[in-house]
């Protein structure tokens, strides 16, 4: 199942080489087998521990209020189209399918407690050319693409397919695929998270590469000013590359350690600010240094 064309995802590093190569060499996606075995032993501990009475902060319980079981599906669905609003910014297709790659990696953690039918279709997704379209902007936070990203799984939204703009549920026919039936938590797990941030600056670091590598060969910009901006660079990348190797989900479930920590904050303030930073250090390249 697994060659050289696909990129195999799990907790272990992931490198800005690999992301560009997914790009650049139109590879392909998986899970390692140890992804797999996390996401189920996860997923078999919240049943479990659902079907003990437990109420947990979002999972069967919102806002101090319990989810009745018949409801769960049904908020699951509400969740995703409450928060998938959109802006008249489109984003380009390799950002959607860096968000897709970054989604699936998170979860295949094994920290989300998603079923792994959801991990699956992600994967086909991405393995079919069938990209979400998403309409938002990175200063609106990351849950409206998200959730954009996710509208799919349940039949919703339009997609990229064969070249052509269409509604998934066409894409799906075409495919002879069912729509999914949200389990709890997963719409909590497909919106939480910064990887359209995330996605959107490694898209930015990839195409300032090598404009920033060359920036001393550039005859209007000194060597002193050259070599600072090849050092913001590298801190930007240090620090988008550290969050597409962390899981931003809340709540967070370890089994192991039976644990469920319902805190967490999947801000993107600060992958703004790193980018700012890069924008402003890029925008030197022009000015000439008078020396």
């Amino acid at each position: 199942f697994m060659s050289y064309n696909y990129l195999p995802l799990d907790k272990k590093q992931l490198y800005f080489d690999q992301v560009k190569n997914l790009l650049d060499f139109e590879q392909l996606v998986s899970i390692t087998f140890d992804a797999h075995e996390k996401i189920l032993k996860c997923r078999e501990y919240l049943d479990k521990k659902i079907s003990y009475g437990v109420l947990i902060e979002g999972i069967n319980l919102h806002q101090n209020e319990k989810i009745a079981t018949t409801q769960i599906e049904q908020f699951q669905y509400n969740l995703l189209i409450s928060n998938a609003q959109k802006t008249d910014n489109e984003q380009p297709t390799a950002i959607v399918k860096l968000m897709l790659m970054l989604k699936i990696k998170s979860l295949g953690y094994g920290y989300s407690g998603v079923g792994i039918d959801t991990v699956k279709r992600l994967m086909e997704m991405y393995n079919n050319g069938m990209l979400p379209v998403v309409y938002s902007d990175i200063l609106l936070g990351d849950k409206s693409a998200l959730s954009q990203l996710a509208l799919p799984l349940i039949g919703l939204g339009d997609v990229y397919f064969k070249g052509e703009k269409m509604p998934s549920a066409k894409a799906m026919i075409l495919l002879d695929w069912q729509p999914l039936k949200l389990k709890s938590k997963e719409a909590f797990a497909l919106i939480n998270g910064t990887q359209f941030t995330t996605a959107y600056g490694l898209f930015c670091l990839k195409n300032s590469e090598e404009l920033v590598l060359k920036s001393d060969e550039v005859t209007v910009t000194s060597a002193a000013m050259a070599n600072a901006i090849k050092d913001a660079y590298n801190y930007v990348l240090q620090v988008f590359m550290k969050e597409a190797n962390t899981v931003t989900d809340y709540p967070l479930i370890f089994p192991d350690k039976d644990l469920i920590v319902s805190d967490g904050d999947s801000s993107n303030k600060h992958l703004i600010l790193a980018l700012q930073f890069l924008n402003n250090a890029i925008s030197q390249l022009p000015i000439k240094s008078i020396n």
